[in-house]
């Protein structure tokens, strides 16, 4: 059959595959069957951020137009309503558009919408945008305006939105600024951004537009608002979300909310919570505890940062059958949440990794909790990536002689990162080589000796010739050597 005769379900499906917007827009100029059946591809991600922010410019005047067809469309903010009324006066008779543009997005990334709202105004030369004789306003307010203006036709015009990204990077506050470095301004930038941010949560459009939502991905570590508003607003919309991440320094004051949004989701797949170990309000406890509701829908998990105060915590994580994914990183726990693990069944599990994670009320006389860990084939058995560093007071050299002994149970094992604490051990490193055929990388890490990675150098350089393995690089960075194989 002639692709041109192709039905429109095969086009799109083929056109989903499609990622490069270079392909995409030459497909949608090949005639007007293409163009109708993949312009909803093209206008998924038009802020994707693989796209140069020049480029991405052209969209926003494009997106603005269509505040004028909605009738409905009632502005009561203070920020946006001087600007429609002219906007609307000045174009009586705007230019029509092909397709309803606005309709087909499913990504809102905030951090990437003002960033090419900042360039598209500073093109304009701080001049409102088809508005002539305004009165000069706010570079500040100006960005904002578009953004909310743009938001609000997204929603309004019924976007499907299935990822959500708020952040509040340093770099695009800066880029809507007049002076960088002057503190009053930096600061009433965040306000204004969060005060949008509300504007736009609230409203119903909103709320029926994010119903669908799949991925949410929020920093607020430097957010002025009560950060709990932001989750609060989505608990009551979603249940649907597949992949959380949040970035918080002070989980005491999102906790609940973050649990209650955590344990509304009938799917959630990948949980991603990063807090800081050096906060006194990171203390994620009730977070993992919440974990054993719906832990069967769990494939990644994935802690930073904070402590967890609660010996029996891990328990949580028992029922979690389907997890391919556990890291753990710059938490501190009990040891004896460790003990739990050794009992875990994690029959899919392909990357475990516990890195600079303190462990509390570990006396001298205790092993390493991670050999129970390795000897259990119900959790290794598919291991392909194990990382295993940042433990200054744990016996290292039976950690790894259990690695070395229980080989048959990393079979899959392509990616192993470990510590070395004194000479004797590169021997056990050169056993679970010969062991792993499988391997594709590896990084020693050397927190405490002295010893040098010489020796260990040429004996990868003799085994990667006999087992020819092609070696793509090899650093040594005296702290620690880093090997990776084709």
């Amino acid at each position: 059959m002639a692709v041109s005769k192709l039905p429109n379900e095969c086009l799109q499906i083929i056109f989903n595959d499609i990622d490069d917007l270079k392909t995409l827009h030459s497909v949608i100029l090949v005639n007007r069957n293409w163009c109708q059946n993949c312009i909803k591809r093209l206008w998924k991600k038009p802020f994707r951020t693989s796209t140069d922010q020049d480029k991405q410019i052209k969209i926003c005047p494009i997106l603005i137009q269509f505040i004028i067809f909605d009738e409905e469309l009632k502005v009561k903010e203070k920020l946006i309503n001087g600007y429609y009324k002219k906007y609307k006066k000045a174009n009586p008779n705007p230019s029509q558009c092909s397709f309803d543009y606005p309709s087909f997005i499913t990504d809102i990334d905030l951090d990437r919408i003002i960033q090419v709202v900042s360039l598209f105004v500073q093109l304009n030369k701080n001049k409102l945008y088809l508005i002539p004789g305004h009165k000069k306003i706010p570079k500040i307010d100006q960005i904002l305006t578009f953004v909310l203006i743009m938001l609000r036709v997204m929603v309004l015009r019924g976007a499907n939105i299935k990822r959500f990204i708020i952040s509040q990077n340093e770099n695009y506050i800066c880029m809507i600024l007049t002076n960088e470095f002057a503190l009053e301004q930096w600061n009433e930038a965040k306000v204004k951004i969060e005060n949008i941010l509300s504007i736009f949560l609230t409203m119903d459009a909103t709320k029926r537009c994010l119903k669908n939502l799949k991925n949410f991905m929020c920093d607020m570590c430097d957010m002025l608002i009560e950060n709990s508003m932001i989750l609060s607003s989505l608990i009551s919309i979603c249940t649907k979300l597949q992949e959380i991440r949040i970035q918080n320094y002070s989980h005491s004051l999102t906790n609940d909310s973050l649990i209650s949004l955590i344990q509304r989701q009938k799917s959630l797949e990948f949980l991603h919570i990063q807090g800081s170990l050096y906060h006194s309000n990171s203390n994620i406890t009730q977070l993992v505890l919440s974990l054993e509701k719906n832990a069967s829908s769990y494939k990644k998990i994935i802690l930073e940062g904070g402590y967890v105060d609660n010996d029996c915590a891990f328990k949580s994580l028992m029922n979690c059958k389907d997890l391919e994914v556990l890291q753990i990183k710059d938490v501190k726990i009990s040891y004896k949440n460790l003990e739990i693990l050794d009992f875990a069944e994690f029959p899919k599990l392909k990357c475990l990794s516990f890195i600079n994670t303190e462990l509390e009320n570990m006396g001298p006389s205790l092993a390493n909790p991670f050999i129970a860990i390795i000897k259990n084939e119900k959790i290794t058995s598919r291991l392909q990536k194990l990382h295993l560093i940042g433990f200054l007071e744990v016996e290292n050299y039976n950690l790894l002689k259990t690695l070395a002994e229980n080989f048959k149970n990393l079979n899959d094992l392509n990616d192993l990162c470990v510590q070395i604490t004194r000479k004797e051990e590169i021997p056990l490193l050169i056993l679970i080589l010969e062991n792993c055929l499988m391997i594709k990388q590896i990084r020693l890490v050397n927190p405490i000796s002295t010893y040098n990675f010489n020796a260990f150098k040429i004996f990868i350089r003799e085994w990667s010739a006999e087992q020819e393995k092609t070696m793509l690089r090899i650093e040594d960075q005296g702290a620690h050597i880093y090997v990776e194989w084709e």
